[in-house]
């Protein structure tokens, strides 16, 4: 005996690859970086996950190289002058810094261009002369950042729209 398929539901089937395909293709534009000539000074997020994958914090290093407004001295020790983000899950990391005798460290929140830092943890040591005057405007700077901007090898940690940290890949 024949049997008979409805031609309907051929093009249910090819409907629903269709708008499984429009779809896909939606989502990988919405995850997508910004990165035209236009972009250098914005920040790396976006996408419908609000950046939390995409931005450019997760597994970097940087370097100080100014802190509200003053050079980090030449007598901080390169090894100690340090910011260091982990990978991150559901916009959440942890973070590790250090520019004089303390090392501290905690978590961050990324959610586009914004940025928020919590220090759980840090050494007690006393610092003195510049070094020290050095480590405790990082601690201001990173209790005051709300947001931040990437562009290329710079990482600019931002309040109010105010540099409060500038850093260099490592």
């Amino acid at each position: 005996m024949a049997t008979f398929e409805s031609p309907f539901r051929v093009v249910r089937q090819a409907g629903l690859r269709r708008m499984l395909l429009v779809l896909g293709v939606a989502a990988l534009a919405g995850c997508a970086q910004t990165g035209g000539a236009g972009d250098e000074g914005r920040s790396r997020g976006g996408g419908f996950l609000g950046g939390l994958f995409s931005s450019g914090l997760p597994g970097s290093q940087w370097k100080f190289v100014e802190v509200l407004g003053k050079p980090v001295p030449d007598e901080v020790r390169p090894e100690s002058n340090l910011l260091s983000f982990d990978k991150d899950q559901d916009g959440r990391g942890t973070f590790s810094a250090g520019v004089g005798c303390n090392r501290m460290n905690g978590r961050y929140r990324v959610r586009d261009d914004e940025v928020q830092f919590r220090i759980e943890q840090s050494t007690k040591m006393a610092c003195a002369g510049e070094v020290g005057i050095a480590e405790r405007r990082m601690v201001a700077a990173l209790s005051s950042t709300s947001n931040y901007r990437i562009s290329r090898d710079r990482l600019e940690l931002l309040a109010q729209g105010q540099v409060m940290a500038t850093l260099n890949r490592r």
